[in-house]
């Protein structure tokens, strides 16, 4: 599914007669499979990588719990990915929901000084068989970047040439063609059918309709479904407001979004 807006020259205008090939794209949804199919993706691989990885940051099964680990110290429950992370930061969640767990840059004003954020800096203390943050990170912009490959290519190029004009440092793989300088992983459990607010519980504003207005115009952002759906459970719909549409396509998936973003949903109610 793609979705393009195209301009028309009055209010009376429908838009039939217009030049599909000058429409302005907004967001499309692909796989991986899709991409080698179309000689994008050539990485026989990528799969199996981001499958490996989404396990490590799921963790065993029966360590598992339907919400965030209980202590800073010694944390237990949750999924493996936020019991690392409060090892290397104690409260490692954002502020959009207790759930939501940003990995990217963070950035100090005025004078725009760039360093990991706090849930990526270096723990002596974590063996490094036990960290698969950087692995994780590598992986879900590596996916993210051969779907940018997608798009119009002045568009693209566009965006890298503003990166490279603002000096922003490339964020995890070199797919990453500095599209992206943020990224968020959420952790969301199953939910039933229609129940909002315990979607809204794990991911908060994320959860929710929001507007992102810091976002970059005219650039795009990855939503990344990082895990396969267990028997007996559905996808949740994905809706771009704005533009009057939503999709549901069955994971691992590369959908438009305000950020960069994980899901690794738990299969344990």
């Amino acid at each position: 599914m793609a979705v393009f807006i195209r301009e028309v020259t009055s209010e009376d205008d429908d838009g039939r007669d217009g030049d599909a090939l000058k429409d302005d794209i907004q967001g499309w949804s692909s796989n991986l499979e899709f991409l080698r199919e179309n000689a994008i993706l050539q990485d026989e691989t990528l799969y199996d990588r981001l499958h490996k990885v989404s396990e490590d940051a799921l963790g065993p099964e029966e360590d598992r719990t339907s919400t965030p680990p209980v202590s800073v110290k010694h944390p237990q429950g949750g999924v493996a990915l936020e019991r690392l992370l409060c090892r290397v930061s104690g409260s490692p969640n954002n502020s959009q929901g207790r759930r939501c767990y940003s990995l990217g840059y963070s950035y100090e004003r005025p004078r725009s000084v760039i360093h990991p954020c706090r849930n990526m800096k270096f723990q002596a203390n974590i063996p490094e068989e036990e960290d698969f943050r950087t692995r994780l990170l590598e992986v879900a912009t590596e996916c993210g970047g051969h779907a940018m490959s997608l798009a119009p290519k002045e568009r693209i190029d566009m965006i890298e040439n503003i990166g490279i004009i603002k000096n922003t440092p490339p964020l995890g793989h070199a797919k990453n063609r500095r599209y992206w300088t943020g990224f968020q992983v959420n952790v969301s459990r199953p939910i039933p059918h229609q129940n909002a607010s315990d979607f809204q519980e794990d991911l908060g504003r994320a959860g929710d309709a929001h507007p992102d207005s810091n976002d970059q115009i005219g650039s795009f952002s990855v939503l990344l479904v990082a895990t396969e759906t267990p028997k007996g459970y559905t996808t949740a719909n994905f809706h771009l407001i704005e533009l009057g549409a939503f999709d549901y396509t069955p994971v691992p998936l590369l959908r438009p979004s305000k950020l960069l973003t994980t899901f690794l949903a738990t299969s344990t109610v």
